[in-house]
């Protein structure tokens, strides 16, 4: 069982990876960039009982004014409520936008390619030893 299930986590993993990073991509290639205003943030704290955010900010773009709650709650803060943050928004929907930080741009690619990673060197280690103890007997 651990034979298959580790192995088609790794694949899952780089799989979802691959998939973030090209929707992220996508999603650069066309961005505009503009400063936007936090003006709200949600606090939550995780199982170690850090502070984590959730900010809402606001900024204007083609004439009108965008308020955005971001997906989730990253650590540290990407800022204060009346703090001024880099934004990224599609100009064909300037409501799809987010902070441009790495933990809103990049933390699932690249969170889920490490994790992957992890899954395939543990597949090839015990592979390894699988091996190496059938040799001894």
């Amino acid at each position: 069982m651990i034979r298959v299930l580790i192995p088609l986590l790794a694949g899952c993993s780089l799989l979802v990876a691959l998939i973030a990073t090209v929707l992220t991509a996508d999603f650069l290639r066309d961005a505009k960039r503009t400063i936007g205003t936090v003006v709200d943030s949600h606090t939550a704290t995780d199982d170690d009982g850090d502070l984590l955010f959730k900010p809402t900010f606001t900024f204007a773009a083609n004439g009108r004014d965008y308020s955005v709650q971001t997906h989730g709650h990253v650590s540290p803060s990407p800022g204060d409520v009346g703090d001024r943050v880099d934004v990224l928004y599609d100009p064909t929907a300037p409501s799809n936008a987010r902070i441009d930080t790495f933990a809103y741009t990049w933390l699932i690619p690249f969170g889920t390619f490490v994790l992957g990673c992890v899954f395939g060197a543990i597949h090839l280690a015990l592979s390894w030893f699988v091996r190496s103890q059938s040799r001894l007997f």
